[in-house]
Formats: structure tokens, C-alpha cells, sequence
């Protein structure tokens, strides 16, 4: 059986390209995968600077179409070396009715997910249409058409889409989700009961992600830190939690996704890996850092993602924490000196059987 996998690709964000090796690595034990991308044209600008970053890594991207700063240059570098070595990918140039006739042909199955690949907010306002089309896998015969954890993001869907969302979920073959909200929403809109599995990314073991880390960085580690990585908004008081709880155990701060330390936001995902690893706690707003504390086993505290114009997305917090009986750990609810106890003895009893569950149902896809 040969299965593409259908899912945003994002080449500047550690979980979306985390969650996509871990969907390529659990279907590859069953199947022939790749993950398919589809490309929309954006100009000549565009396509130059993407065939000469990507096909030759050349600096001239950088420093004459991109425009980007060095430390961000290496990032996408360290994004897209992660993506070419260990995520097989085909890319689709064209996305018109000869091309995804032809697609349609060539693969026994087509995956959508995870991530939010079914949340709207994500779409460009110019490419919607196109991005409803490859995500709900529209182009696809519907016996060929299954969802892994996917995710729409938000408790509500937007109500201009919800036709045309109905149409194309009754054409699925099988659908998982990755949050209640989102088994709720189907069920709502489609009268159809679905499993809410983990995301991709705890299906594997910690001993299958350090294979992919980068042990080689952590010489440029501080000797023992607390991580600090944030997407959203880095408040006053969220600031002040961070330092209290570093200084209450001695640890320096080691912040990832900031400007003003380029060695660190420089980082791609295997350095992001290592980074986890070897921390003494995580503090975090961002959903694959708590993940991936879990994956490693390091205390963590979570805080609410604060950031203008972005949908609450708090709901895969919610579905995970209680899968796993995971209580205690939002910032709000505990003190800076009690981030560093986590007893993880019952959240790894509970992990072992969802693990148990999202294979037997990938499994089960790919028959």
C-alpha cells in the first residue's frame, strides 16, 4: 500500500514538523509513505528564492530575495535539513484537476493530519478554498480518504463553513481527532461518533526521538537551565514565574524563539529535541513543548497563550491533560517552587494504553 500524508508544512514551527515525522514513522511500519506538499504559486520571487534555499541552501536567498537575519537564515536552514533527511516529500507544483486526477491514482491512501489542519483561522483568505480542498481531501476517492488526529483547533466551528465541512467528512473512510472539542463538532454537525487519539508525537518513545535529536549542541547549553520557549506573549507575570522558579533551584534561563539570542532561536527541530532533553523544567505556552516534557519526563508548568488575534486553542490541553491525568501543572495553580515536582509513575500507565490505541487505529487505516 502506498499512503500520502496530507498536512500543513510549516518550516518555522518545531511541532508541525515534529508531528509530521511522527505520522511519517508510525504509517511507514504498515505502508509506503510520503508526505505530499502542495505549492501555490506566489510569484517569481517566490519560486526563485524557494528553488534556491531549498534545492542549493544558497546565501543568496538570504541576503538578496529573503531578506531574512542570519540567525533566522539558519533556523529555516536547520528546518529544512530536518524535513529533507528524515521526512520523505513529494512536492506538487500544481494543484489543478489534471494534477490531483493523477495523484488520485497513484496513492492507495491519503492521511490528513494531524495538526490544525482542519481550523480555518490557519487558511490564507486567498487560498481557503484551496486549503478546504487538499485538507478534507476533496481531490481524494472517498474509499481512500482517512484522518489521523486531526485537528480543527478551536471549540466552534466557523459557521460559513460548516456545509461544506459536512459534505466532505461523510466522504471519509475513517476519521480520528486529537481533541473532544473537535469528536464534538463532528458529531454535531455530522451525526458521526469518532476516537480521540493522542497527537502523533507521544505515540513514539522517548528512545525513538533522541535518534532525531542533536546531541551535538548541548555543549552550548548552560550547565543546568530551565527552558523558556513561548509563542505567544511573554507577560510581565509570566516573566517573573520563569525567574523565581529558575532562581528557586539555582538554574540559569535558557529562552528558545527570542530575536535578542540568536543562538538559540537559530534552532531547528533536532536542536529543539535536545533542548527538552536536557532541561531541569520546561515553561511553556506552546502544546509540543508540553508533549515533548512529557516524551523526556521533565516537570513542566503551561501557561495560557496570550497573543492578538489568535483563537483559543486551550481545548488540546484540556483533552490531553485529561487522557493522561495530568492535574496541577497550569500556571495559576501552582507556585514557581513547585514546577520542578511531577510525578510521572500513573501519566505513564495512562500513556502506554493511548499509545496502544492511536496504533491499533493506524493500523487499522492501512489495510
Amino acid at each position: 500500500m502506498k499512503a500520502g500524508i496530507i498536512t500543513i508544512y510549516d518550516d518555522t514551527n518545531y511541532g508541525n514538523r515534529l508531528q509530521n515525522y511522527a505520522v511519517h514513522k508510525l504509517l511507514s511500519e504498515f505502508c509506503d509513505v510520503e508526505t505530499i506538499r502542495f505549492w501555490h504559486w506566489a510569484g517569481w520571487k517566490d519560486l526563485v528564492s524557494q528553488v534556491l534555499f531549498r534545492k542549493f541552501q544558497c546565501k543568496i536567498a538570504h541576503k538578496r530575495i529573503v531578506k531574512m537575519p542570519p540567525y533566522e537564515y539558519q533556523r529555516k536552514l536547520n528546518f529544512i535539513k530536518f524535513s529533507a533527511q528524515f521526512i520523505p516529500t513529494r512536492i506538487c507544483f500544481l494543484y489543478n484537476k489534471v494534477s490531483i486526477r493523477k495523484l488520485n491514482r497513484e496513492y492507495d491512501r491519503f492521511i490528513a493530519g494531524s495538526d490544525q489542519v482542519w481550523n480555518p483561522h490557519f487558511w490564507p483568505s486567498k487560498r481557503d478554498k484551496a486549503c478546504f480542498q487538499q485538507y478534507l481531501l476533496a481531490f481524494a476517492d472517498p474509499d481512500k480518504r482517512a484522518a489521523l488526529s486531526a485537528s480543527i483547533g478551536t471549540e466552534e466551528l466557523p459557521k460559513q463553513w460548516e456545509e461544506h465541512f459536512r459534505a466532505e467528512w461523510k466522504q471519509f473512510k475513517s476519521i480520528s481527532v486529537r481533541e473532544k472539542a473537535a469528536a464534538r463538532i463532528l458529531c454535531q454537525i455530522c451525526g458521526i461518533s469518532v476516537p480521540v487519539l493522542l497527537d502523533p508525537t507521544l505515540a513514539l518513545s522517548k528512545e525513538e526521538w533522541e535518534k532525531v535529536s542533536n546531541p551535538d549542541i548541548t555543549d552550548r547549553f548552560p550547565k543546568e537551565y530551565a527552558l523558556l520557549y513561548f509563542l505567544g506573549d511573554l507577560t510581565d507575570a509570566y516573566r517573573t514565574f520563569a525567574v523565581d522558579a529558575a532562581r528557586s533551584r539555582g538554574l540559569e534561563l535558557m529562552e528558545l524563539n527570542h530575536s535578542g539570542i540568536p543562538e538559540y532561536a537559530s534552532f531547528g527541530p533536532s536542536e529543539f529535541l535536545s533542548a527538552v532533553k536536557q532541561a531541569s523544567v520546561v515553561l511553556t505556552d506552546s502544546f509540543h513543548a508540553v508533549v515533548f516534557a512529557i516524551v523526556f519526563q521533565k516537570p513542566f508548568v503551561v501557561f495560557e497563550r496570550r497573543e492578538q488575534g489568535m483563537c483559543n486553542m486551550w481545548s488540546r490541553f484540556e483533552t490531553l491533560f485529561e487522557k493522561l491525568g495530568i492535574k496541577g501543572r497550569m500556571y495559576g495553580n501552582i507556585r514557581p517552587e513547585q514546577s520542578f515536582s511531577c510525578d510521572y509513575e500513573s501519566i505513564n500507565q495512562a500513556l502506554e494504553t493511548e499509545r496502544r490505541k492511536i496504533k491499533e487505529y493506524v493500523s487499522r487505516i492501512c489495510r
